[in-house]
């Protein structure tokens, strides 16, 4: 029997330009306006966050430059940063302390904010030249939102959606709000690529199969492989298995390593876009395979909940199951990464509760962003369920 290794849900992201951008601006409803927030969103990987910082441009009276740099530290991509003009009324309204508390925090619901990379405006909330007083963008006693990437370094009004002003009543928790903060709701504009990767262990070969759901700009894909799942990786194929799907098609790949399946291989799918870009999928792992899947429930069988959510330290993932059978249940990133498998193996009717602290397989905190709960089923189908983790 075959054991199928899938990735699912792999996602290419289509970012702006800059590495980091704003994601949320807040002027809340405890002492003297706190807490007042600025979320960042990083898109790409950051080696080193010294080149970036904050402005804060109060009361449309220009750009007041670059106010806040960030210490020399780094951030991985679907991490959410939030700077506070103060720690202890934040941590009270949301139960975390901030990433980085400054006075260019201190913003008003009238105020726009600008984001630097390498002293250079990459993003901006709001119009620096104009006092939001009474503008479609103001935030007094409320929040904006980003629900859109738009152009790099402009501030586009329809890319966002706002509280209204005068929100918060009594509130003295943001889960007490009729309209809360979207902590860490933030998502990226993506295109589903590759919707599974499997390598297969054959009498004689490995066979390396995967599937697309789009093939925008996709000028074809390179197999790797490593007998190490750290790496390092080495291409199989001489020369660049072509991509034949469309813009809004795909196709199936099948690609043959004929190596004796003696002991375990990982694999990789390198994409590589008409400009040369790559993206890299997996790695996935081909083994023998035990009697388990003629043993997975059916989806119908099964209900997940996932609590508290967001959540910061741990969380709980509850299953109801209506029958017995096998399950597997793992945690991906945003980009269909395997992140931690938090169970895999019988289970009869009931509920079952499992708990996740936030880390991968090695015990790394992973950092703050949205994660995805699978859980999977007969003939392969996932039942999903998204969890934001917040630092």
């Amino acid at each position: 029997m075959i054991r199928f290794f899938s990735l699912f849900l792999v996602v290419m992201i289509q970012p702006l330009a800059a590495s980091m951008i704003i994601s949320g601006v807040m002027d809340g409803p405890l002492s003297r306006g706190t807490p007042k927030v600025i979320e960042l969103y990083v898109q790409q990987d950051v080696a080193d966050l010294s080149r970036f910082g904050l402005g804060c441009a109060n009361n449309g009276g220009g750009s007041d430059g670059q106010e806040y740099t960030f210490p020399d530290s780094h951030a991985v991509q679907g991490q959410f940063i939030y700077v506070a003009s103060e720690s202890t009324y934040f941590a009270d309204f949301f139960g975390f302390a901030p990433d980085y508390v400054h006075s260019v925090a201190n913003i008003n619901g009238d105020d726009a904010i600008e984001l630097y990379e390498d002293s250079t405006v990459v993003d901006v909330f709001g119009d620096v030249e104009l006092d939001g007083t009474g503008e479609p963008w103001e935030y007094r006693d409320g929040w904006a939102y980003r629900a859109e990437c738009g152009e790099s370094g402009t501030f586009i009004l329809e890319d966002w959606t706002f509280s209204q002003v005068d929100i918060w009543g009594d509130a003295a928790h943001n889960s007490d709000a009729e309209i809360p903060f979207p902590l860490a709701s933030f998502e990226e504009t993506v295109a589903i690529v590759l919707s599974s990767l499997e390598a297969v262990m054959l009498q004689d070969k490995i066979q390396v199969r995967w599937r697309t759901d789009q093939e925008t700009s996709c000028a074809g894909f390179n197999v790797l492989r490593s007998s190490n799942r750290e790496g390092p990786f080495h291409r199989l194929n001489e020369t660049l298995i072509p991509a034949v799907g469309g813009g809004n098609s795909g196709e199936r790949y099948l690609y043959d390593d004929y190596v004796l399946p003696q002991s375990a291989f990982f694999y990789q799918i390198e994409r590589i876009d008409l400009e040369g870009g790559k993206e890299v999928w997996g790695p996935v792992q081909a083994e023998p395979i035990q009697d388990i899947d003629s043993h997975l429930l059916p989806l119908d069988d099964q209900r997940i909940k996932v609590a508290p959510n967001p959540f910061n330290s741990s969380t709980v993932v509850e299953l109801e199951l209506e029958h017995p059978g096998r399950i597997q249940l793992t945690i991906y990133n945003r980009l269909g990464r395997e992140v931690k498998q938090l169970y895999r193996g019988f289970l009869y009717p009931g509920k079952h509760a499992f708990s996740w602290d936030g880390c991968d397989a090695w015990g790394t905190p992973v950092p703050s962003g949205m994660y995805i709960c699978c859980v999977k089923a007969k003939e392969r189908r996932a039942l999903i369920q998204k969890v934001a983790l917040v630092r």
